[in-house]
C-alpha cells in the first residue's frame, strides 16, 4: 500500500523460453471496477531469449483512495494477447483536517452571550471526510461541565472548509475562568482537536420597584411604600 504523493515502484519480469519476439508491452493503472486510470508504457519490444526487466515509477499523486491494480500485458506483432499479469496495491486514505476554534470576546459579563466559531478543513488530498461529528465542551476552573454542543458534519471534500457556530449564555455563572474544548470525531476516534478559554468578570447589576398603596392617598391615612430589589448579576451586590 502507498499513501498519496508516494511513488510507487513497479518491476516488471518477462522470461521468453522460445525464439525471440517482437511484440508490445503495455502497462496500466486500474481501478477496483476494472476502469482505466492511467497508461503506464505502450512500448514495442523485442524479447530475445531469457529474462527481461522493465522497471517503471508511478506517483499516486492524489488520486482517490482504494483499490487499484497495475495491469501488464504483452502482444505480439499482431495485436494478439501473448500475457498478461494482474498486480493489485492499495492507495491509503489521507485523512487530517484542519480544526480552529475562536470565541467573539476574551471576557464576558453575568447573562451576555457566547459565540464559539469553529473552523473546519479537509487537508487531506485524497479522502472525503463523511459522517464527522463536532462536540464542544465548556468547563469551569474545576473541569466541571457547564454546557455541551454536539453538531453533525454530513461531509468534506478534499480542500474543503466550513464554519460552525455554537451559542452559549453566561448567565449567572460566578466569575472566574473557563475552558473551551472542541473535537471532530471520525469513526469513534477523535481526528482533531482545539481549546480555547475566556473570563466571566463580576457583575452586580441591582434593580428595584417602588410602589404606592394606595395609590390614591387620603390625607390623615396611613399609606404604604412597597419596595422589591433583585439583582441579576453574578456577585453579591
Amino acid at each position: 500500500a502507498i499513501a498519496s504523493q508516494q511513488d510507487l515502484e513497479i518491476n516488471l519480469e518477462l522470461l521468453n523460453s522460445g525464439q525471440s519476439v517482437d511484440g508490445r508491452i503495455e502497462m496500466k493503472i486500474l481501478d477496483q471496477s476494472g476502469h482505466l486510470v492511467e497508461i503506464l508504457s505502450q512500448a514495442d519490444a523485442r524479447l530475445a531469449y531469457g529474462l527481461e526487466q522493465f522497471e517503471y515509477i508511478w506517483n499516486a499523486g492524489v488520486l482517490f483512495a482504494g483499490e487499484y491494480q497495475v495491469w501488464s500485458g504483452l502482444y505480439d506483432d499482431l495485436g494478439q494477447l501473448l500475457a498478461e499479469q494482474p498486480q493489485p496495491f492499495s492507495i491509503l486514505p489521507d485523512r487530517s483536517a484542519i480544526l480552529t476554534l475562536t470565541t467573539d470576546h476574551t471576557s464576558y459579563g453575568a447573562n451576555e452571550p457566547v459565540l464559539l466559531e469553529i473552523d473546519l478543513q479537509n487537508s487531506g488530498a485524497n479522502d472525503i471526510l463523511s459522517n464527522l461529528q463536532l462536540n464542544t465542551v465548556i468547563t469551569d476552573i474545576s473541569g466541571q461541565e457547564l454546557f455541551t454542543d454536539n453538531q453533525p458534519v454530513s461531509q468534506l471534500l478534499p480542500g474543503m472548509s466550513g464554519r460552525f457556530s455554537v451559542f452559549w449564555n453566561t448567565s449567572q455563572h460566578a466569575p472566574g475562568d473557563f475552558n473551551v474544548v472542541t473535537e471532530l470525531w471520525l469513526e469513534n476516534e477523535v481526528l482533531q482537536s482545539d481549546t480555547g478559554s475566556f473570563k466571566i468578570y463580576p457583575v452586580s447589576r441591582v434593580t428595584g420597584d417602588l410602589g404606592v398603596e394606595p395609590q390614591a392617598a387620603v390625607y390623615g391615612l396611613d399609606f404604604k411604600l412597597p419596595f422589591s430589589a433583585a439583582n441579576s448579576g453574578n456577585q453579591a451586590a
